[in-house]
């Protein structure tokens, strides 16, 4: 397993099963809407970098919320990203947090990447098991 890290989240690759999981933490109470874009940003170069099969994104801690102009930034410029390096699953793990999972829930409806399949769970064995199926 690999790891790498910014201010905002975690990052980790499980070679075996080729999951990049990125573990957004409490400090995205700070996060501005710049500083969420380039968190993303920094999500296309870990795929990049590790050229995962699919992503894992462990939001239980994230504490932003998502603004439509940039729900749909994620969908043309991060969506269309990871589709292009092959990814074809995004497992997310459900924030505590209504207003930022409302967001996320909000930005998954917004995908209109037809060979991109994003998914929230409670569980992060049943996410994985979706992942590996």
């Amino acid at each position: 397993m690999n790891n790498d890290k910014s201010e905002f989240m975690e990052v980790r690759f499980h070679q075996t099963s080729r999951t990049l999981e990125l573990i957004w933490l409490e400090k995205t109470l700070r996060l501005s809407d710049r500083l969420f874009r380039q968190e993303l940003k920094k999500q296309t170069q870990w795929v990049k970098q590790y050229l995962p099969a699919n992503i894992l994104i462990d939001a239980t801690q994230f504490v932003f919320p998502i603004a439509p102009p940039t729900q749909s930034w994620v969908n043309d410029q991060i969506h269309c990203a990871f589709t292009k390096a092959g990814i074809s699953k995004i497992g997310i793990l459900k924030s505590k947090e209504f207003i930022s999972q409302l967001s996320i829930q909000q930005t998954i409806e917004a995908n209109t990447q037809p060979d991109l399949k994003l998914h929230i769970f409670e569980a992060r064995q049943v996410a994985l098991d979706w992942l590996a199926a």
